[in-house]
């Protein structure tokens, strides 16, 4: 996320600067500025911990997680440029350059974790990365459990058996019941 905070700074850049050149500008404080909005993003996407294992949610919750990070770097930093009543060295900073980049920013981030939600969907179609689930019981909630599970196989958990808490038959003939409840030590 880093690189594509960067990524994302330059694309703005270049949109704001480089296509409109009636602007002067000093180069080395917008490099400043790239490495202090870049490592404030992921600082921010951390803050509102968008790292964490997202394997049941939509693309959608995602991406307003996404939006809400760079959101929340962009009123970090516009109370920096605030604090330094807008200028840093003697350079004032476009408002448009900065809303150009919270719109690269937000569409590139998401772009790229797309991108990997899908190969981590190719990977456990493979059989790779996915999580082995023991469903306790064998009525008709370990049965919903288990349509669930077998209907969402992008989520990448694999059901190893069942686990009888009562005595009962099988729920499904493709999972084998591995024990008693009071077996589950050993299994």
């Amino acid at each position: 996320d880093l690189a594509i905070s960067l990524l994302g700074f330059w694309a703005a850049f270049l949109l704001r600067y480089i296509l409109d050149t009636n602007f002067y500008f000093n180069t080395t404080n917008y490099v400043i500025l790239s490495i202090v909005l870049s490592v404030t993003q992921v600082l921010a996407f951390i803050s509102i911990d968008l790292y964490h294992p997202r394997r049941g949610l939509a693309f959608f919750d995602e991406l307003s997680v996404i939006a809400s990070g760079v959101v929340l770097n962009l009123l970090f930093i516009l109370s920096l440029l605030f604090f330094f009543r807008g200028e840093v060295r003697g350079e004032s900073f476009s408002r448009l350059f900065i809303a150009y980049y919270v719109v690269t920013s937000i569409v590139l981030t998401a772009i790229i974790h797309f991108g990997f939600r899908i190969f981590l969907m190719r990977l456990r179609e493979r059989g790779y990365n996915l999580r082995n689930v023991i469903i306790i019981g064998t009525g008709k909630t370990a049965e919903r459990i288990t349509e669930v599970i077998q209907k969402h196989k992008i989520y990448g958990y694999n059901i190893v058996g069942y686990i009888k808490s009562i005595a009962r038959t099988r729920v499904r003939e493709d999972f084998p019941i591995l024990g008693n409840l009071k077996d589950i030590e050993k299994i």
